[in-house]
């Protein structure tokens, strides 16, 4: 299991968990420390609960939102969107990320106002040049090396 997030920097953070309960907050010896003067020092921890993960506010100012709901205790799923001040945690299980977590983002997209039928023909034309050899999303096709 482990949390993905986008550091303050714009760059991608990952934190693994584990067995162990993990302290999140501005504070310097949390386990994941996080730069945002809208986190507690001690904001949150998540901790295993049952072969599972749970999230617990540890009396946070501006609370803990678990899929935009503010929370005492929740538990996780593949998937679940944590935010702790202004920071954007996704609780996944590299082992099965997959549908439950596909049909979020979907939903999200869709909230966002994007349409279905866009959100349809993106994924159909992602999976087109995926089986298209010389073809490159971003680009288009390959131009062939020059002698």
């Amino acid at each position: 299991m482990r949390l993905r997030f986008t550091k303050s920097g714009g760059e991608p953070g990952e934190f693994a968990l584990g067995g162990e309960p993990v302290v999140i907050g501005r504070d310097p010896e949390a386990d994941l420390t996080i730069a945002d003067e809208k986190a507690s020092r001690r904001h949150c921890v998540i901790e295993p609960a049952d072969d599972a993960y749970r999230v617990r506010d540890l009396g946070s100012k501006n609370g803990t939102f678990v899929n935009g709901a503010r929370v005492d205790t929740a538990p996780l799923s593949p998937g679940d969107r944590i935010r702790v001040g202004g920071l954007l945690l996704t609780f996944e299980d590299e082992k099965r990320k997959g549908e439950r977590t596909m049909l979020r983002e979907v939903a999200e997209e869709m909230d966002g106002g994007k349409g279905f039928g866009t959100i349809v023909r993106e994924l159909v034309g992602e999976a087109e040049n995926r089986r298209r050899p010389g073809v490159r999303p971003e680009t288009g096709p390959a131009k062939p090396a020059e002698d």
